[in-house]
């Protein structure tokens, strides 16, 4: 995910303090070994560093991650294409202009 559309899921309010994200974290297993493992984390802050921007998450254990933007898979339960596609917006995070559908709303008449 790039850090505009970070940054506009961040402005909307999709992505907020206990927001559920889904992204591949760093953890340890038994032997103290690193292991690359999707998990699904809680949000509870958001910094800008170098051009990205990195959440401090916690699991349901109460562990603490830092994941970064491009790490995360889904937020909420839904993926980022859907996610893109409900909100209306482009992948570099820009809103999409979309024509109104239906009919036009009634004008009230001054008598």
């Amino acid at each position: 995910m790039e850090s505009s559309l970070t940054s506009t899921l961040l402005n909307k309010g999709i992505i907020r303090k206990s927001t559920i994200l889904k992204a591949k974290v760093v953890t340890g297993s038994v032997g103290n070994m690193a292991v690359n493992v999707t998990k699904e984390l809680e949000v509870e802050g958001a910094v800008k560093s170098k051009g990205a921007y990195q959440f401090t998450c916690f699991d349901e254990f109460g562990n603490y991650y830092d994941v970064w933007d491009n790490e995360i898979e889904e937020i909420d339960g839904m993926p980022l294409d859907r996610l893109i596609d409900v909100y209306d917006l482009r992948v570099d995070g820009s809103v999409k202009q979309i024509t109104k559908r239906g009919r036009k709303a009634k004008v009230p008449q001054l008598a």
